[in-house]
């Protein structure tokens, strides 16, 4: 990262920490998740607000919480899935599932490439995953289900591709 960016993004965290009600090392912190997910510039701050936005109303710690966005924002495309729409997902996940916000940001990066390599919304990922945990699935134990699952569609056991020939589907179906 450039020397003026750094300076640019030191003095916008300065100037947010009050308004974000974060201490701004907790914001440097947080940038540093942000930007290694190779976020820049004006998409880095935003996702910082809405991370630093969702933290304090008790999605997780701001890095987990960065970490998470910018994990989702990765799998589906900056262009595709922005911070605010991520954010507001994973805290739709936690409201209507039965986990907590700290083991939800554990377990949705390694979701998200599947689910976006599979063409599911991250918002359909989320709503799965509330369901898993709602019938007694932990969110650890709901993630390597549902990854187990989208693995073995994407390159399916030449038993599990008879399976599904045998009732007229495919994998790719």
């Amino acid at each position: 990262v450039a020397e003026q960016q750094v300076l640019d993004w030191s003095d916008a965290i300065l100037d947010s920490a009050a308004e974000l009600r974060t201490a701004p090392q907790d914001l440097a912190d947080a940038m540093f998740f942000i930007t290694s997910a190779g976020l820049r510039g004006e998409t880095a701050m935003e996702a910082l607000r809405v991370s630093a936005r969702a933290s304090a109303a008790g999605l997780g710690d701001l890095t987990s919480v960065a970490d998470a966005v910018t994990s989702a924002m990765n799998a589906y495309g900056w262009e595709t899935l922005g911070a605010e729409a991520a954010t507001d997902v994973l805290v739709a996940t936690v409201r209507e599932g039965k986990l907590e916000a700290s083991a939800l940001a554990g377990v949705i990066g390694r979701l998200a490439p599947l689910g976006s390599e599979m063409g599911v919304e991250f918002s359909e990922l989320g709503g799965i995953l509330a369901a898993l945990t709602r019938v007694g699935f932990t969110a650890a134990n709901a993630s390597t289900a549902l990854s187990a699952i989208m693995s073995e569609l994407l390159k399916p056991s030449a038993e599990a591709a008879q399976v599904l020939a045998s009732v007229g589907m495919s994998a790719a179906g």
